[in-house]
């Protein structure tokens, strides 16, 4: 089957596309890495034709096909029909290349593996001249990936720009319904009474412009185009005789998704008549319904002609139209939008004005750009080097030339990479990547002790915002799916050469805003704490935390955490009044029974399958079907910590609002702070619970599920006053025997939500309990008494008063079993 019969259908695969009427782009070479088949070459991705004996083959992991345009241009989604697509599911990347910026992926997933058809995958919208897919593995097991076809589109015109042309008439082929004439799609109403309705498949419609002229795209208004896509093809001719030819400039597939017009690209043409041909739709009526249809010319006018939109406001200076480049040198402020949505970046010698490099605010819109003088003198960073030099001195706004930068050395004498010793500076690193391979931690001496930082901030009053701080290993993976072969020996480079740390805050009243931290690289990974956590492991550890907070008044504000590592998330030790918000901390869990497939020679294996910490599990074999943590907690307060000027003090108040934790061992483990107050948070799928507070902390307007763990734990069993206001969510998997809460302590107020689905399993909310971590066995080795608590339970979960619960009170809609002593709880 040829790719020109597929038209269409693609958007009915599994995976759909954020737009339907999007412009093919042309792809003029394509090439791989890895260990291609010779008689299936990448240039069988990029000939049109989706059989499976016109595939491109390649053997292992990963292999990676690049698919290469003529120009950088603007790609906004990527089409792959995988060979047995239908049969096996693929683990992919996408990654995208131009020359300002190197490599930046804009997509990962996998394949739905129920289609051989293409699967149009959103990418982040990129302005690329080669587009990478690269493949890790599929569900068949087979070592070796096929695909059939690729194809890349720019959507970035669906939402029409150009100046309207005026529609002389409109006629159809003699299909339409007598109330429901061709003329109503020219009447400028787009309600579904006033609707040109046809049947049959194909049927046409045709509109007459007022005089040939160029075309740049077509509007189509679809009846009921909410709720059913259509198939259809536009033509073009120049005039309105018989003798003048027919061309076809476009074909696709409505979006079903709205009412409204949609604009599709036909690529500048000479035109007097433009023909649109529908064939059939998802609602399998044979009925077409369009309410009006717009033809749009080229842009008119020049840079100072009034095609020119409206900025922001007067103080700024028009620069380019979107998808242009805004030209310009030196520091300016810039302004990307239309009407009252923009967004604004401090921008160095010119960007250009897309999606890709400019955050969109208003999507479906075209917009432009806008510059003026920035608001202040910035000194412009261009490597590494003067990022190291600049960040010492103090009282600066520095801005990162965007790029990808990759660090190769260490501070020269320290466990350091980075070391910023200057005060009050302003970093700006929008667009900016900095990658620290792990090879380069893995060169760090093993001692001092505690001195491992890939990030120290030791000045005071720094702010850094909009920068993507990532590790990268030797082999260019993302996850590490081989467990056994990461920890083997001969790969000491993807490991630092002990603990650390990839941001420790020394100093105070520094801000990190806007960021995105990437944590790769620890020994062991893949199996949590069970062969130790701290002193006494049975291995030696080399583990890799987040963001350490010691300095107070730090704010980590807009930071997306991903921890791919044995460590913590983001952790205080002697920090006082830290602020965390509209942040994202997330883990990576395991299935036991996953860890027996390591291999012979993996560390499972080498301790017999059997857990080594902590004390109470030595011996007993890893659990098949619990979920266990590959990283430790999520946001987590140390009682104490050191300064750097060698004072140990307490650690104080801890303050998180707008935050998700989600797959750490313990999500919120907040309990060792002097206070914590939470706020619009949420708890998921944690390894060992979800909220742990100190005495009299507060939690409200928040939410969490008890997946795999009790949702509210309270370890010390002293705690005292806490007030607790939290939604329950339903998980979507779980697995283990554990409370839905473990309450202990007294003079608490608790309240938990419903927060829909059903009640599954035996999960209990456990007022007074006894506990072993896990399993409550009979050897339990803590027993914490309950007493004087007020609680409101408006879920059905059941309510276990136990032995250990005195004078609760309360109301409950779940079954209240009540063990304890003058409880009163209805």
């Amino acid at each position: 089957m040829k790719l020109k019969d597929l038209i269409g259908l693609a958007a009915f695969a599994l995976v759909m596309p954020s737009f339907v009427n999007a412009k093919s782009l042309t792809i003029e070479s394509a090439s791989s890495w890895g260990n291609t088949h010779s008689s299936y070459p990448a240039t069988n991705a990029i000939d049109g034709d989706l059989d499976w004996s016109s595939r491109w083959a390649a053997s292992g992991s990963p292999v990676s096909l690049l698919v290469h345009l003529d120009s950088e241009q603007t790609v906004t989604d990527v089409g792959i029909s995988w060979g047995r697509g239908d049969s096996r599911a693929y683990t992919f990347q996408i990654w995208a290349w131009a020359s300002a910026s190197g490599w930046t992926k804009v997509y990962e997933g996998e394949s739905s593996g129920k289609t051989n058809d293409i699967e149009v995958y959103d990418i982040d919208d990129a302005v690329a001249k080669t587009i990478r897919v690269r493949i890790f593995e599929n569900t068949s097991g087979s070592e070796w990936t096929n695909i059939q076809e690729v194809v890349l589109y720019d959507n970035t015109l669906a939402s029409g720009s150009g100046d309207n042309l005026s529609i002389e008439k409109a006629f159809d082929d003699g299909s339409s319904h007598a109330k429901y004439p061709a003329s109503n799609v020219i009447d400028g109403d787009t309600s579904f009474a006033s609707r040109w309705a046809a049947s049959g498949s194909p049927v046409n419609i045709t509109v007459q412009l007022e005089e040939a002229t160029t075309i740049s795209e077509v509007g189509v208004a679809w009846g009921r185009g909410d709720a059913r896509a259509h198939t259809f093809e536009i033509y073009a001719r120049p005039g309105t005789s018989g003798s003048d030819t027919w061309t076809k400039v476009y074909d696709s597939v409505s979006s079903g998704k709205t009412a409204e017009i949609e604009y599709y690209d036909v690529d500048n043409i000479e035109a007097r008549q433009i023909r649109i041909k529908t064939f059939e739709n998802t609602d399998g009526t044979e009925w077409t319904n369009i309410t009006e249809i717009v033809v749009k010319g080229p842009e008119s006018g020049d840079s100072t002609s009034s095609a020119i939109p409206d900025g922001p406001d007067s103080s700024w200076t028009y620069c380019s139209a979107e998808r242009e480049t805004c030209e310009f040198s030196g520091v300016k402020e810039l302004a990307y939008g239309a009407e009252d949505n923009w967004s604004f970046s401090i921008e160095v010698d010119g960007v250009p004005c897309n999606n890709s490099y400019l955050e969109d605010v208003f999507k479906g819109k075209t917009k432009s750009c806008w510059i003026r003088p920035a608001n202040r003198e910035y000194t412009v960073i261009n490597n590494l080097d003067e990022l190291k030099s600049a960040m010492n001195n103090s009282g600066q706004h520095l801005r990162m030339r965007r790029g990808t930068y990759v660090a190769d050395e260490l501070i020269s004498g320290e466990n350091i990479v980075f070391k910023f010793e200057g005060d009050d500076n302003y970093l700006d690193m929008t667009g900016v990547t900095v990658q620290v391979p792990t090879a380069l931690l893995a060169s760090m001496s093993r001692t001092p002790v505690h001195s491992h930082v890939t990030y120290s901030i030791v000045g005071n009053g720094n702010i850094i915002v909009n920068g993507t701080f990532e590790n990268i290993y030797p082999n260019g993976q993302h996850d590490v799916t081989d467990f056994g072969e990461h920890n083997d020996d001969s790969h000491s480079d993807y490991w630092p050469a002990r603990q650390m740390t990839e941001f420790k805050i020394w100093g105070d009243n520094n801000e990190l805003r806007g960021n995105n931290i990437i944590i790769r690289g620890s020994y062991p990974y893949g199996y949590g704490d069970m062969f130790g956590k701290g002193s006494g492991s049975v291995v030696y550890l080399r583990k890799h935390a987040g963001i350490n907070v010691i300095g107070d008044n730090t704010v980590i504000d807009g930071v997306d955490l991903t921890v791919l590592a044995f460590g913590h998330g983001i952790f205080m030790q002697g920090a006082d009044n830290t602020v965390i918000r509209n942040s994202r901390v997330e883990g990576v869990l395991r299935l036991g029974a996953d860890m027996y497939k390591d291999g012979a020679n993996s560390l499972p294996a080498q301790w017999n399958y059997e857990q080594q910490s902590p004390d109470w599990y030595v011996g007993i074999p890893i659990v098949k079907d619990r979920m266990y943590n590959l990283t430790e907690d999520g946001i987590r307060a140390y009682s104490s910590g050191t300064k750097y000027d060698g004072s140990v003090v307490n650690t104080g108040s801890v303050y998180v609002e707008n935050t998700i934790v989600d797959k750490m061992r313990n999500c919120f483990a907040l309990v060792a702070a002097s206070y914590a107050e939470l706020h619009n948070v949420e708890a998921t799928r944690c390894a060992e619970n979800g909220y742990s507070l100190p005495s009299y902390g507060v939690v409200t307007n928040s939410r969490g599920d008890w997946a795999y763990a009790p949702l509210i734990q309270m370890p010390y069993g002293n705690e005292k006053n806490i007030s607790l206001d939290i939604t329950v969510l339903e998980p979507e998997h779980t697995t283990g025997n554990f409370n839905l809460t473990n309450i202990a302590g007294s003079g608490h107020k608790i309240i938990l939500r419903d927060g829909g689905g059903s009640v599954q399993g035996s999960n209990s909310i456990a007022v007074g309990y006894a506990w072993d971590r896990w399993d409550y066995s009979a050897d339990d080795l803590y027993r914490h008494t309950a007493r004087d608590i007020e609680i409101h339970n408006y879920t059905d979960y059941p309510m276990v008063l136990t032995e250990y619960s005195s004078d609760i009170t309360g109301t409950s809609e779940g079954k209240v079993s009540d063990n304890g002593e003058d409880n009163s709880v209805k």
